[in-house]
């Protein structure tokens, strides 16, 4: 058996991310009261078919519920991740999509995180408990402007440490600085 150095077996481990996009509609609802439903499975077609042209082959795009999308990435490293969300952000944005006679601003806003997150096993923190993590993350979106992407990239502390509040309260996690975040912007900035 081959041994391999501890370095080698991070680049192994960083390989093999997978990143978890979820992603929400923003104002949705203000769509469809003021354009009708038609127009609102416009907007969700022409997101899905925006957010394909961004992704690989080998990622998937799933429709969550209502207007929620969740992108899976298979082996994205981490470089590739800010400037991955800042093309699905304009290209959500840019151009506005046309429904009948009508121009309808879009923009999207999303919780991202990795899996394995942190160097954590799965076994501790398995895809469920990172798919809360990123819902959290995507609730933080929507409530702090919209328009734009939190990423939970890292631990600042130990996991049994951070461990209750970062399937509790994020947001009270960040503000501990237990987690290490990144926020990505889309065009013009939040949308209140």
């Amino acid at each position: 058996m081959e041994k391999r150095s501890g370095k080698e077996r991070q680049s192994d481990l960083t390989a093999h991310l997978t990143g978890i996009l979820l992603l929400d509609i923003d104002f949705f609802k203000r769509i469809n009261d003021n354009y009708g439903h038609n127009a609102g499975d416009a907007v969700l077609i022409e997101v899905s078919q925006r957010l394909k042209s961004c992704c690989r082959d080998h990622d998937f795009i799933v429709r969550w519920g209502g207007e929620e999308i969740v992108l899976l990435l298979d082996t994205i490293s981490i470089s590739q991740v800010r400037p991955f969300i800042q093309r699905i952000l304009k290209a959500v944005a840019e151009p506005a999509i046309q429904f009948e006679q009508h121009l309808i601003d879009v923009s999207v806003s999303g919780g991202f995180i990795h899996l394995p997150f942190a160097k954590v096993s799965e076994q501790q923190l398995n895809w469920e408990k990172v798919m809360q993590i990123a819902d959290m993350a995507l609730y933080l979106s929507k409530t702090n402007g919209r328009n734009q992407v939190y990423l939970v990239n890292d631990l600042k502390l130990p996991y049994e440490q951070a461990e209750s509040l970062l399937y509790s309260d994020l947001g009270r996690a960040i503000e501990q600085e237990l987690v290490e975040i990144t926020i990505e912007y889309g065009p013009g900035g939040r949308v209140n």
